[in-house]
C-alpha cells in the first residue's frame, strides 16, 4: 500500500466509528476521536473502566495521524515548539516577561494614580446596584488569557489540578507500521459481520417503495494444505427468502452503493430462513464442492509421508542400537517428537474459516 491508498483507508476508517477530522492536510490529519476508537487505539482501559463507573462526560483524545512522513517534515507541521517537544510553561497571570532587547528590562507596573482631592483614608463609595469601582472596572477588562482551563475529571474528584497539554500525539500510519497493523486488527475485528442496504438515490415523487432483497454473504478461505500449500476463496450468497445460493457473490455486488442506514423509499422484504440455518446450508454447498476436488495432491502428499517416516523409522533404529537403558529412554523421545513433526508437516488436510460475512437488503 502507498500514502494514497492508506490514507484512503484511514479515512474511511475514521469516518466508518463517528470520528471529528478538525483539520486535513495533504500529508496528515488532526481528528477528535470518538469514544468506540479511543477504546480501540489508545489503550486507555483504566480511564474509560472510571468513565464508565462514575458516569461522567467522557474526553475522548485528539490525535494527529500523518501517512507520508516526507511531505510532513517538509511542511513541518508536526513539530514541537522547543527542541525538546514538551509544551510551553504557562505564565501566571500578572507576570510581565522581561523585554526582547538586549540589556533592557521591563519596569514593575506601577499603580494608577488616585483622583485629585481623593483622601486616601475614606474609600471610594461603591456605584449603583452594589458593585465596587474594581469589580466594576474588572467586568469591562477582558478575559485573562492565562485564565485555567475547566476542572478535569481527577480535580472534580480528586482535588488534582493539573495544567492544561497543548501537545498532541503523533502517530505514523505507513504501510507496516505499528498503528496500521493496529487499525487493520480493529477492522478484522469489527467488520466480521456487517448489516447493509442498497441505496438506490433518493425516489421520485409519489413512487413506490422498493423491494429489498435479504442476502446472507460469506467469504470462506479454503487452505489445502500438506508440505505445500493452496490456498482458495470463495464467496456465497444464499437469499434468505427464496434460498437461492450464488457462487462469486461478492463480486457481483461489490460495485452496488451501499450504506449503514436504510434509505428512503426501501421496504425491507421478510426472510424465510434464520441466519442458522443459511450458514448450515452455505456449509453444506461448500462441503459438496470440496468432495467433488480432485484430491491426487493428497495421495502425492500422504507418499511423501509415508517416506519420510520410513527414512526416519531406519535413522532411529540404527541410532538406538547399542545405547544404554536411560539413552535409549532418551532417544526414544527424541523419535516420537520427530515423527509428530514428519506427520504435521507432510498430512493431508483441508481448513476452511470464515473471512467475513454480511447481512444484505439488495433491491
Amino acid at each position: 500500500m502507498n500514502s494514497k491508498q492508506v490514507e484512503r483507508y484511514l479515512l474511511r476508517y475514521l469516518e466508518s466509528m463517528n470520528c471529528t477530522i478538525e483539520e486535513k492536510t495533504s500529508s496528515s490529519v488532526l481528528v477528535k476521536l470518538s469514544p468506540e476508537a479511543d477504546k480501540d487505539l489508545t489503550g486507555r482501559s483504566y480511564y474509560w473502566s472510571f468513565v464508565e463507573k462514575t458516569g461522567v462526560k467522557p474526553e475522548p483524545m485528539t490525535m494527529r495521524f500523518v501517512f507520508d512522513p516526507a511531505a510532513e517534515a517538509r511542511i513541518g507541521t508536526v513539530a514541537a515548539p522547543g527542541a525538546s517537544g514538551l509544551p510551553p510553561m504557562a505564565v501566571p497571570a500578572g507576570f510581565s516577561p522581561p523585554a526582547a532587547a538586549a540589556g533592557g528590562a521591563t519596569p514593575a507596573a506601577s499603580p494608577a494614580p488616585a483622583p485629585v482631592g481623593a483622601r486616601p483614608d475614606i474609600a471610594p463609595r461603591a456605584p449603583a446596584g452594589g458593585e465596587s469601582p474594581a469589580t466594576a472596572s474588572a467586568s469591562s477588562l477582558p478575559a485573562n488569557p492565562a485564565a485555567p482551563a475547566p476542572d478535569s475529571i481527577l480535580g472534580r474528584y480528586f482535588g488534582v489540578s493539573l495544567p492544561p497539554i497543548s501537545r498532541i500525539p503523533t502517530d505514523t500510519v505507513t504501510f507496516g507500521s505499528r498503528r496500521l497493523n493496529q487499525i487493520f486488527q480493529v477492522v478484522r475485528q469489527k467488520g466480521r459481520f456487517i448489516r447493509l442496504f442498497e441505496d438506490n438515490g433518493k425516489p421520485a415523487a409519489g413512487a413506490a417503495p422498493s423491494s429489498a432483497h435479504p442476502w446472507l454473504c460469506v467469504n470462506y478461505r479454503i487452505d489445502l494444505i500438506s508440505d505445500m500449500k493452496r490456498e482458495e476463496l470463495h464467496s456465497l450468497g444464499l437469499h434468505l427468502g427464496t434460498g437461492e445460493l450464488v457462487e462469486g457473490f461478492w463480486e457481483g455486488v461489490r460495485k452496488r452503493k451501499l450504506t449503514t442506514r436504510i434509505p428512503a423509499g426501501i421496504h425491507l422484504l421478510p426472510a424465510k430462513y434464520t441466519l442458522n440455518k443459511a450458514a448450515s446450508l452455505l456449509e453444506a454447498h461448500l462441503e459438496k464442492k470440496l468432495k467433488g476436488y480432485d484430491h491426487q495432491w493428497a495421495e502425492d502428499a500422504k507418499e511423501r509421508l509415508s517416506e519420510e517416516l520410513a527414512r526416519i523409522d531406519g535413522f532411529y533404529e540404527e541410532a538406538l542400537k547399542g545405547l544404554s537403558d536411560e539413552e535409549k529412554e532418551e532417544g526414544s523421545k527424541h523419535y516420537t517428537m520427530r515423527r509428530e513433526e514428519a506427520e504435521w508437516q507432510y498430512a493431508p488436510r483441508i481448513v476452511v474459516s470464515v473471512v467475513n460475512s454480511a447481512l444484505l437488503h439488495l433491491t
